[in-house]
């Protein structure tokens, strides 16, 4: 089970290095060829599918865009139950303990400097049962709790190579503070970037008849000395913009990627929008060739939008393919969405994601449906998202329910978010915190088995506390 998700992790990473490399290239081509028309006619067919949403989510989108680069104050409290599906005593108690307890959670971040800090309080009917401190900046993460003498923590970029050696169920590639912190583009001159590379043939044709009409069709072909002189280039630009150990190891695998006979690229368009994207070339990656195609489907009648993603990726354990789409048609004083995302690798490797949302004034409401055959239960539920900002306070709501087997539970979560107060990160400095994952296994083993014991003491002295017979 291991093995096959380290192969998954890898062959992800690796799917998204070719498709960075490819589109960087399609962007270079947009922005300096004189057939600007088509790079005009393509920003015209995102912007017009984007536009559907825009009315509904502004509240969202104004509060995620301070949250980015605002310091703050927030204040998060979550409150739940569980039905677990039987009737027994345990089951009960359970539901009694969860239906009156929250978990409060005061925070405050510091996004220019990326810190920040929060105290966490587990409360029984209002009565402190446990209180944390946590802290995180762009390098670690580090936890306080009342009975561990010392915080512990982990860095950032080292969690998911921790998870796959102490916990062989869980897999989680680098997991940072941020993820657009971890391999982020935003630095990089894009413009000054693409216009080094030189002219590639392009091929233009008028009045084609392709599947259901006639378009306007634009051909490129890529060499493999122009993609390897974009990829190298793009390594220089990412590493001297991002020196994270998190992205030196990403861009190892760019450096191992290569397009022996290039690629190609053809594209079908309107006067208005992009038809139809296709895209097929070869990939070498640790000695072994792979083709790869890529077709993206874009249809746009009035307020009703269609987008299908098809990918088939070679690989030596056998093709890769993803489906995505994306069916968006109004509904009343509301825009509904349609989504579907479907992973295989192998016939019995298949995970499938699909969820609907309707959005309305500042409300999102989800409904979702994910299916791993190959190591997780079938997880379904609903959840609505509310949010508002009012001047220099905003709040955002989630309520919802979630199935995973025979276990529903419900949950409530509000954020107050505040943005006049000054802030005061309460910081854990590196030196006073024990990291995981520079302990051995046995050394983990050890540590673990301790901080289970010390817990396990510390909810006796709840107990006692609250029922002193």
């Amino acid at each position: 089970m291991r093995e096959s998700l380290v192969k998954y992790k890898k062959t992800f990473i690796l799917i998204g290095v070719v498709l960075l490399v490819v589109v960087g290239f399609f962007i270079y081509r947009m922005v300096t060829h004189s057939v600007i028309q088509y790079a005009d006619i393509e920003k015209n067919t995102i912007q017009t599918i984007l536009s559907h949403t825009e009315d509904y989510t502004e509240h969202s989108r104004s509060l995620a865009k301070r949250l980015a680069n605002e310091e703050n104050r927030q204040k998060m409290i979550l409150s739940g139950n569980v039905n677990l599906g039987e009737f027994s005593q345990k089951s009960v108690i359970a539901r009694s303990i969860l239906a009156n307890s929250r978990i409060v959670i005061d925070s405050q971040h510091q996004p220019q400097n990326e810190e920040m800090s929060a105290n966490v309080n587990v409360q029984l009917q209002r009565t402190s049962l446990l209180k944390a401190q946590l802290y995180q900046d762009s390098l670690y993460t580090a936890v306080k709790l009342p009975f561990v003498q010392k915080a512990f923590g982990i860095k950032n970029d080292r969690l998911g190579e921790w998870m796959s050696t102490h916990h062989d169920q869980q897999v989680i590639e680098e997991v940072p503070s941020q993820l657009e912190q971890s391999f982020s583009l935003r630095g990089m001159d894009y413009i000054k970037l693409f216009q080094i590379l030189q002219e590639t043939d392009l091929e233009e044709e008028s009045n084609v008849s392709f599947k259901d009409g006639k378009y306007q069709k634009l051909s490129m072909n890529v060499s493999a000395e122009q993609a390897e002189t974009f990829k190298e280039i793009l390594i220089d630009e990412v590493n001297s913009n991002n020196d994270s150990e998190y992205t030196q190891k990403v861009m190892k695998y760019v450096e191992q990627i290569s397009f022996p006979d290039g690629f190609s690229y053809d594209v079908y368009y309107t006067e208005d929008f992009v038809r139809y994207r296709q895209l097929e070339g070869t990939y070498r990656y640790e000695e072994e060739e792979h083709n790869f195609n890529i077709n993206l489907d874009t249809k746009i009648e009035e307020d009703q939008y269609r987008v299908e993603f098809v990918s088939n990726i070679g690989h030596h354990d056998g093709p890769i393919k993803i489906d995505y789409q994306a069916i968006g048609e109004p509904g009343s004083d509301s825009y509904n969405i349609k989504r579907d995302l479907n992973i295989q690798k192998q016939q019995n490797d298949q995970a499938e994601l699909k969820w609907n949302t309707r959005y309305s004034s500042n409300l999102q409401e989800i409904q979702f449906n994910i299916n791993v055959s190959s190591f997780l239960p079938r997880v379904e539920g609903n959840v609505d998202i509310k949010t508002n900002i009012d001047k220099d306070e905003g709040q955002k709501t989630y309520q919802g329910d979630l199935s995973i087997s025979n276990i529903k539970t419900s949950f409530d979560i509000t954020r107050e978010i505040d943005f006049s107060q000054e802030t005061d990160i309460e910081k854990i400095d590196a030196q006073d915190v024990r990291f995981i994952h520079q302990m051995s296994i046995d050394e983990y083993n050890h540590w673990f088995n301790g901080l289970k014991e010390q817990f396990n003491d510390y909810i006796k002295q709840i107990i006692e506390k609250f029922n002193p017979f």
